[in-house]
């Protein structure tokens, strides 16, 4: 493999070889990577199939990142705009709700557990809130639970969306497989 790619420099603690460009191999020596696997942890999973299941008509996107969401103003002078996006950059989304024909925003959720319990997260929650209502983008956060009301799920992405209540959908008449006996935690 080597005499095909020189730039591949041995295999990592996964058995993925290690690649670099001609760029990356002048500045690291070795690179080692491994694939995460899945891309959310179980209780994330548990909430997206929830939510997937609570609001059909969207489309539902995991760990977006929060630029993809807002844009910093291009009005502001560069060294401002450069700082802010500096601020916006690193941070992610746990998922955002849009619609499938227009790709417009619906809402934000932030799946909340008990690592967000820290003053350094509780800061980073209150950044992404406040720049997300600067933006005039709907955040809805639900505390992260082992089962959620699929019924409660939908009425609260109504109500933060400010959508009107569907007429289509009859009300849910018997738990579904991520229906919890009594109320969402929130």
């Amino acid at each position: 493999m080597a005499a095909l790619c020189p730039y591949v420099h041995g295999y990592g603690s996964c058995g993925i070889p290690d690649v670099l460009s001609r760029t990356e191999a002048q500045v690291a020596h070795h690179v080692s990577v491994c694939p995460a696997h899945r891309l959310f942890s179980q209780a994330e999973a548990r909430f997206f199939e929830a939510l997937r299941e609570a609001v059909p008509e969207f489309n539902v996107f995991g760990k977006v990142h929060l630029e993809d969401v807002i844009t910093v103003q291009r009005s502001l002078p560069r060294s401002e705009w450069q700082a802010a996006r500096n601020r916006i950059k690193p941070r992610h989304l746990d998922f955002v709700l849009t619609d499938p024909a227009s790709s417009w925003i619906v809402c934000v959720i932030e799946l909340d557990d008990s690592s967000h319990q820290s003053k350094r997260a509780q800061r980073a929650d209150d950044f992404k809130d406040r720049a997300l209502a600067a933006a005039r983008v709907p955040v809805l956060r639900i505390r992260a639970s082992s089962s959620y009301s699929v019924y409660e799920l939908q009425r609260r992405v109504q109500e933060v969306a400010e959508l009107p209540m569907r007429k289509d959908r009859p009300a849910l008449s018997k738990p579904g497989p991520y229906e919890m006996q009594g109320r969402m935690n929130s």
